[in-house]
């Protein structure tokens, strides 16, 4: 856990942002790999109200900040790398997910990927 509390902040509510969006899906609806499951369901409430993927937005808030707490060029690199490739996961489970279902669309226009209201 970093030493500033401007950084604990971040990686707590991170924490909190991820345990939210798996209690809301529900642990029957989790899947590790980017790919849809079967039996999936499109989860629209709780944080999903407002971002697609408040997981991959809790890892982001977790990770920046324990970067920025103890900086260094190889964790930064670490970081770029994790950002490209949520980035391409993000982009394939949105292509998935528009496949499996029909509201997606409509879902997809009423929220932000990762970021409230800017992505």
């Amino acid at each position: 856990m970093p030493d500033s509390p401007w950084l604990q902040i971040p990686v707590l509510a991170g924490i909190v942002l991820g345990i939210w969006a798996i209690v809301i899906m529900g642990t029957d609806n989790v899947n590790i790999p980017p790919d849809v499951m079967m039996d999936a369901h499109l989860v629209e409430e709780g944080p999903y109200k407002v971002i697609r993927h408040p997981m991959y937005t809790a890892i982001f808030m977790v990770v920046i900040s324990l970067v920025a707490a103890t900086f260094t060029v190889s964790r930064a690199a670490a970081l770029g790398i994790l950002i490209i490739d949520l980035i391409f996961k993000i982009r394939y489970e949105e292509n998935q997910l528009a496949a499996k279902f029909n509201e997606y669309a409509a879902y997809r226009n009423r929220t932000n990927r990762v970021i409230p209201f800017i992505w």
